[in-house]
C-alpha cells in the first residue's frame, strides 16, 4: 500500500482534459476542469469539510424540485460506444449539476456531477455491468484536489484504485468533455 507521503505528492496529469484552469471563458458558466487533479490524503479537516460543506451542498442540490433551467443533450457522439444523454441543471446561481446516462453494449452507467463555487465537488457513479454486477463510486473534491473515493458499500479506495478511477474514460475524465459540450 502506498504511503501517505506518496499520496500527498502524487500529481496526476489527466490526459483528455481540454479545459485548463486559466481559460475560464472556455464555457459560459465559468466552470472549468483542472488540467491536473491532485490526489491528497484524507484528513479530519477534510472530513469536517464533507460534513459541513459538501454534504449539505449535495443535499441542497438533490432536493431541488424546480430548476431555473434544464438543458438536455441526447445521443451525444464520442462519449461512449453506446448511447449517451447529458442533462444540465441550472439554478439562479448557474450550473449546479450534470447527469450523464451512458449505455454501452455491456453496461449502463449514471454519473452525477455536483458543483460548489464553480468547481466540481462530488461525483456519484452507478454502473451496472451486464455480466459483472453493480459498481458504485463516490468521489470527493475540493478545488483541484481529490481526497476521497469510496467504492461499493462505502469502502475507501486505495491510492492506486483512486488513480485508476480518475483516469477512467467514463468517470472523472469525461467531466471535461461534458463541460465542452456546453459550448455547442
Amino acid at each position: 500500500m502506498k504511503t501517505t507521503a506518496f499520496l500527498l505528492t502524487l500529481l496526476l496529469g489527466v490526459p483528455g482534459l481540454a479545459v485548463a484552469e486559466d481559460k475560464e471563458s472556455a464555457n459560459p458558466h465559468g466552470i472549468t476542469a483542472p488540467a491536473q487533479i491532485k490526489l491528497v490524503a484524507d484528513s479530519p479537516e477534510l472530513e469536517e469539510y464533507v460534513k459541513t460543506v459538501l454534504r449539505p451542498n449535495v443535499q441542497r442540490i438533490a432536493a431541488v424540485k424546480k430548476w431555473e433551467r434544464v438543458e438536455k443533450k441526447e445521443n451525444v457522439a464520442d462519449i461512449c460506444l453506446g448511447d449517451a444523454t447529458l442533462t444540465y441543471y441550472y439554478s439562479d446561481k448557474g450550473l449546479e449539476k450534470i447527469v450523464a446516462n451512458l449505455t454501452g453494449e455491456t453496461y449502463e452507467s449514471t454519473l452525477e456531477y455536483y458543483f460548489l463555487d464553480k468547481h466540481l465537488s462530488f461525483i456519484e457513479e452507478k454502473r451496472e455491468e451486464f455480466e459483472g454486477g453493480k459498481q458504485e463510486r463516490r468521489g470527493y473534491f475540493k478545488g483541484d484536489e481529490c481526497f476521497r473515493v469510496l467504492g461499493n458499500k462505502g469502502k475507501k479506495l486505495s491510492p492506486d484504485e483512486m488513480k485508476e478511477w480518475l483516469l477512467d474514460e467514463q468517470g472523472y475524465r469525461q467531466y471535461a468533455t461534458y463541460l465542452a459540450i456546453l459550448k455547442q
